[in-house]
């Protein structure tokens, strides 16, 4: 019984959100709205960075960096690390902390701050506007990592028609 192997199972292949997807998506969040700009930055730091739901969710005001474009993570094992985006996000975050600068709640550390009232947003409830059917939230990580985003070079997720700044 020692020798004997393990049958290997076959691993099933995780679908990735195409790039259509994620134009829908982005377009859901157009608007003036605190909401619509706050959802067009988390979704594009999301996409850009392929960090995990909970290390976006997490995020505090301190840890974004427009400067050097690049935010600081704190991953699994509280593990930080510094990872880049590229400027179409810069130009997202930076409306939102504009917006976010009048809000009710911009005393708090947390980056994003729910619609009403002075709460942060959390983890669990930043979910997807639904435009782009019933993807999951971990797609978007899959769709940075097949796209060359792990690279670190800075490449925004697509838009669907021209770039507004």
């Amino acid at each position: 019984m020692e020798r004997v192997r393990q049958p290997k199972t076959p691993r099933k292949l995780i679908p990735v959100m195409r790039d259509e997807d994620t134009s829908k998506l982005l377009d859901a969040c157009k608007g003036k709205g605190f909401a619509n700009l706050r959802d067009e930055a988390l979704i594009r730091v999301y996409c850009n960075t392929g960090a995990r739901l909970s290390e976006v969710g997490n995020l505090l005001v301190a840890d974004v960096d427009l400067h050097t474009e690049s935010v600081r993570l704190n991953g699994k094992g509280a593990k930080d690390r510094r990872v880049r985006f590229g400027p179409k996000t810069a130009r997202a975050l930076s409306r939102y902390l504009r917006a976010r600068d009048k809000h009710k709640g911009v005393a708090l550390p947390n980056l994003w701050l729910a619609e009403r009232g002075t709460t942060a947003l959390t983890p669990n409830c930043s979910r997807d506007r639904g435009a782009a059917g019933d993807r999951h939230r971990h797609d978007q990580r899959r769709h940075r990592t097949r796209t060359g985003g792990q690279r670190g070079d800075g490449q925004d997720p697509p838009t669907s028609g021209d770039d507004q700044a």
